[in-house]
């Protein structure tokens, strides 16, 4: 049978008690938050065609929990803008991602369709892992849909992409 401790330190000030219980309700908020950041940042993702960040590799940031109007937990990550940046200097690069990933970006010195088919190429002469390779290939030609999926809608609706 436990009994209560003796002595010094023997019960805790209500302050005390007060304190952990905000910090729990704090920690449980981060966590709510970060649901809602996944959500939003889901919601980012299937908003992509509509809207263009900054092109290429960003430092972000974005506020998870606030008690009181003040910042408890702020969150930092690396956002990569696709649709804006220039495909050449990807394509161009020795990783075989790089070359994958210019595909959903923008078009310098070529048309799209000369664009994937320089990414396929240079996948497809890669020494890479077959696994590796259907992946990347396929990522390109999963690009290529969307792309002209919403290139189709917004020509339906007569907005650019």
């Amino acid at each position: 049978m436990r009994t209560a401790p003796q002595g010094k330190g023997a019960s805790q000030p209500d302050y005390q008690l007060a304190d952990r219980r905000q910090a729990v309700a704090a920690i449980q908020a981060a966590l709510a938050s970060l649901s809602a950041v996944k959500t939003s940042l889901t919601v980012a993702a299937a908003n992509a065609g509509n809207e263009t960040g900054r092109p290429g590799p960003n430092l972000e940031s974005s506020p998870l929990s606030t008690i009181y109007n003040m910042e408890v937990v702020r969150i930092f990550y690396t956002a990569f803008g696709l649709s804006d940046a220039r495909a050449d200097y990807y394509l161009e690069r020795p990783e075989p991602l790089a070359w994958a990933l210019a595909a959903a970006m923008k078009p310098v010195r070529f048309s799209r369709e000369e664009l994937t088919a320089a990414a396929l190429r240079r996948i497809g002469r890669a020494e890479l892992p077959p696994e590796s390779r259907n992946l990347l290939s396929a990522f390109v030609h999963a690009t290529t849909r969307l792309r002209t999926s919403l290139e189709e809608r917004a020509a339906g609706f007569g907005a650019p992409v």
